[in-house]
């Protein structure tokens, strides 16, 4: 019995129609996974960060705006833990990475926060402004 040897690359034959359409449904079920990746790391939330107190900042802030940014501060967390409840975007993110994106992102937000909070409630302090409000 004699075996044979298909070559396709420059033949038409049913052999090959067959190998091609097994290679186009790889192809496609490639170019699938990879979209639904693209689309779930675009589904890690974004919360922005508090920035560091500057030297400026400390200086030439009063009591009355001491207590203006911390309540930014208790606003930028409310608005955190608000914007990290569980939805639609979560469960693309778990799809990509089981939700670590989003849990880093908020840890992330929310140090920023905190440590926002203490120089100011240090700056407070230092300026004698009296007890500031607690955002916990």
């Amino acid at each position: 019995m004699e075996r044979r040897v298909w070559h396709c690359q420059d033949r038409v034959l049913p052999e090959c129609a067959a190998v091609r359409r097994k290679g186009d449904g790889l192809m496609k079920a490639i170019a699938v996974g990879l979209t639904l990746l693209a689309l779930a790391g675009c589904a890690t939330k974004h919360y922005g960060r508090m920035g560091d107190l500057t030297s400026a900042e400390r200086t030439q802030m009063n009591c009355r705006e001491i207590t203006l940014e911390l309540a930014k501060v208790d606003g930028f967390v409310q608005r955190v833990e608000k914007e990290s409840a569980f939805n639609l975007r979560s469960v693309g993110s778990f799809l990509a990475d089981f939700g670590l994106g989003n849990v880093l992102e908020k840890d992330s937000a929310l140090k920023s926060a905190r440590e926002r909070r203490q120089a100011l409630e240090s700056l407070s302090e230092s300026k004698h402004c009296g007890a500031p409000t607690s955002g916990d």
